[in-house]
């Protein structure tokens, strides 16, 4: 029987089929469709028969754990027909409120973002690619690890907005920067001709990947709604399609991968800014000294046309080598998920472990699925976070539990069918779903890595698979928290507080063993513990652990030295290779300035690199003569903070909300999520009344003492009080206070 190799691209929902559009062996794009009739479960109640649809399958399932006789009723509208049963009284319904196109994927077990093979005839073309039909089966391909050649294009548009941000309802597109991989072009002229010649692009390049910044989020609405009012058709997708919302924000184009790098911020918490600039900073990238911000657009477009073309290019290219740098990562954690490449970025951790977990259930467990329902969010005791020594350690092992609570579940077995909803645990029941679905997690990390290291140094399999093994960690460690996540198809807080409490159990005994073992505990987080390092206490405490409460944990990492504030989950140290950690304090914090960023990572290098508290002190008053005489750039003054709910939401005192407020009456679109800039300037009031939008403020304007007083003094004294340095000491010698005064 004829088959098709491809690598699979894009799933969409045809007229009773899926299409799947995907790059096949010899690198002709096709398009391979399958008929498909989606279906649903019904456990039916006493009496209920086979009267609820056309075609019926009596099938055995498991609800928690439990054997069940279920009929599979195929459908077209599953939802109707899943409310139409319930509605008569004929049962127990599940799995009805899945999309056409995500239930064809869960049920063949294919993996967007790698191979497939399906039994298939060629039938002509369709939108001008070779088009398949299928004639059998479809099924993944093991095995094969790299990705083809694949087509990428990036782009970043200029809009031309003054004083505000751009509105697609006002001010127009002036340019387009696109990006190949090999080259850069920009597209301008008037805005109609700009908008056909991206089309035109598109069309003739014909990516299999787009790439951009803020695509999801700003720029294909933005653009779609400019086309329409120039009378411009935006097919910008395969076939001629125009870009469309989908699930999770998404925007989907047909035939495409369209691919927001904005959304890898997410996976990154060391970027704590949503901004190009960022995320290419973190990645290694070359990052231009001064970027213009939106409300300079419009005068540079005017003054200084090349150099904001030259940005705008300078743009689409971070995006391409930001996708080039996390493909690899984006592809594998597609195929782990079952979710499309440009879904898996956008959407949340914990639908990325629920589309795992529903590929599990229906192709291995057998186990329902149940619906999505809104359940009311229930608190439960986390991990256990020991009170630390406050003050500066020295030579110290950080001990780490290896997947901590993936390695709890699976040992206790606490799954949905075994953990009572009172917190207790039966015993000798079979292993459960979540444990079955983290095996086999761990074990296919497993094999990644053990073909990984067989692979050659610098191969394109090794890179993939170390990518694959990562993203298979990712979902691994995922699992707990999404037990306690209200929105979960299997939301289950009793699980998710039987996980921590053995959690608690085990870091308690730990730290009774090492104390009893003669090691200094120093702090203890959830599932690491900080010690004395005494290398003969600590081989014999891991090997405790090992045999005794079959647990693997290791050595990862010795602080020379380590700076413990009096609040937990606050320190930072110099590592025995050299690096500096900081967790917790205000320099890795997105909601403080940066000169206290800046002036806060000074004390620290001087203090832990060179043990001399009082050069540190020295070096903190530096800092502040410096800002209380205005010798700090404006860029440095900001303060972000995000909005989490509507700015008009927030209590009367919150400064960046009142500030967003402002920013909205001006014209600037500022929306939840978004993170708001200001600057604290000089006058009456409390801060929160003389808070500005970042933009509007000149050095003339700042309230440098408030940010030598609360910002960069108020951030040196978290760590030097620490060590015995009261806040009063650097402000008296930093030009305020009775010491200076009289000295």
């Amino acid at each position: 029987m004829p088959e098709v190799r491809f690598w699979l691209l894009d799933v969409a929902s045809g007229e009773g089929t899926v299409d799947l559009w995907g790059v096949a062996e010899g690198g002709e794009r096709v398009v391979v469709s399958f008929p498909f009739m989606p279906y649903f479960y019904l456990v039916p109640s006493r009496g209920a028969g086979r009267e609820v649809g056309a075609r019926v399958e009596e099938v055995e399932r498991f609800r928690l754990g439990r054997p069940l006789r279920c009929l599979r009723i195929y459908a077209d509208d599953t939802a109707r027909a899943a409310e139409d049963a319930l509605r008569r009284g004929l049962g127990d319904a599940y799995g009805y409120d899945l999309r056409r196109a995500d239930l064809f994927l869960i049920s063949t077990g294919l993996r967007p973002g790698s191979w497939a093979v399906a039994e298939a005839e060629r039938a002509g073309e369709l939108w001008g690619y070779p088009a398949y039909r299928a004639t059998g089966s479809v099924r993944a391909e093991e095995g094969r690890v790299a990705a083809p050649d694949l087509r990428v294009v990036s782009f970043n548009p200029t809009y031309l907005a003054r004083r505000a941000s751009p509105r697609p309802d006002r001010d127009p597109v002036v340019a387009i920067s696109l990006y190949d991989g090999s080259s850069s072009r920009t597209l301008i002229g008037d805005e109609r001709s700009i908008l056909e010649s991206f089309v035109d692009y598109l069309a003739r390049a014909d990516p299999d990947v787009v790439v951009s910044f803020q695509g999801n989020r700003v720029h294909w609405d933005y653009l779609s709604r400019r086309a329409r009012a120039a009378g411009v058709r935006f097919s910008v997708g395969r076939g001629g399609s125009e870009p469309h919302g989908s699930v999770y924000g998404h925007v989907s184009i047909r035939g495409r991968v369209n691919l927001d790098v904005s959304e890898f911020v997410e996976e990154v918490p060391e970027v704590k800014l949503e901004r190009l600039e960022e995320l290419a900073r973190y990645m290694g990238m070359s990052v231009p000294e001064e970027a213009p911000e939106d409300y300079e657009v419009g005068d540079l477009w005017e003054s200084d046309r090349a150099a904001l073309i030259s940005y705008s290019e300078w743009r689409a290219r971070a995006a391409l080598e930001i996708f080039s740098a996390i493909s690899d990562y984006v592809f594998s954690l597609s195929a782990i998920t079952g979710m499309p490449p440009d879904h898996v970025l956008t959407a949340a951790t914990g639908f990325k472990v629920e589309n795992y977990l529903m590929r599990f259930a229906e192709l291995e467990a057998r186990e329902l699925i149940p619906p999505r329902r809104e359940s009311a969010h229930m608190t439960y005791q986390g991990g256990m976070v020991l009170q630390p020594e406050p003050g500066l350690h020295h030579d110290v092992a950080v001990l780490d539990f290896k997947s901590m609570y993936p390695s709890i579940i699976i040992k206790y077995n606490l799954s949905l069918e075994t953990v009572h909803e009172d917190g207790t645990i039966e015993e000798g029941r079979e292993q459960g779903f979540l444990p079955r679905a983290l095996e086999r997690l761990l074990e296919e990390r497993a094999r990644a890595r053990s073909e990984a290291e067989r692979s050659p140094e610098g191969s394109t399999e090794r890179r993939v698979l170390e990518a694959k093994q990562r993203a298979l960690k990712r979902i691994a460690n995922a699992i707990y928290g999404y037990t306690g996540w209200s929105g979960a198809r299997w939301y289950a807080p009793h699980v998710a507080a039987a996980i921590t409490a053995k959690g608690r159990e085990i870091i308690s005994s730990v730290i009774s063993k090492a104390r009893g073992l003669g090691l200094r505990v120093i702090y203890g987080d959830t599932d690491s513990v900080f010690v004395s390092n005494d290398a003969r206490k600590i081989d014999e405490l891991l090997g405790w652990i090992s045999s005794e409460l079959g647990l693997e944990v290791k050595v990862e990492k010795v602080y020379v030295n380590v700076l413990f504030t009096e609040a937990k989950k606050r320190y930072a140290g110099v590592t025995a290779d050299g690096r500096l950690d900081v967790v917790g304090l205000e320099a890795v914090r997105g909601d403080w300035s940066g000169v206290a960023k800046r002036a806060q990572v000074e004390v620290l290098e001087v203090l832990l690199r060179e043990g001399s508290v009082e050069r540190a002190v020295e070096r903190a008053r530096e800092w502040i003569r410096r800002v209380r005489s205005g010798d700090v750039p404006l860029r440095d003054l900001v303060i972000w903070k995000q909005l989490t709910k509507p700015p008009e939401d927030y209590e009367a005192t919150a400064a960046h909300a009142i500030v967003a407020k402002r920013m909205r009456e001006a014209g600037w679109d500022v929306r939840v999520g978004d993170k708001v800039g200001f600057v604290v300037v000089r006058g009456p009031g409390r801060i929160y009344e003389r808070a500005r939008p970042y933009f509007e403020v000149t050095g003339d304007q700042v309230d440098w003492d408030y940010y030598a007083d609360k910002q960069v003094a108020a951030a040196c004294a978290r760590i030097l009080e620490a060590v015995g340095v009261d806040e009063s000491r650097l402000l008296a010698a930093g030009g305020r206070g009775l010491e200076a005064f009289f000295g």
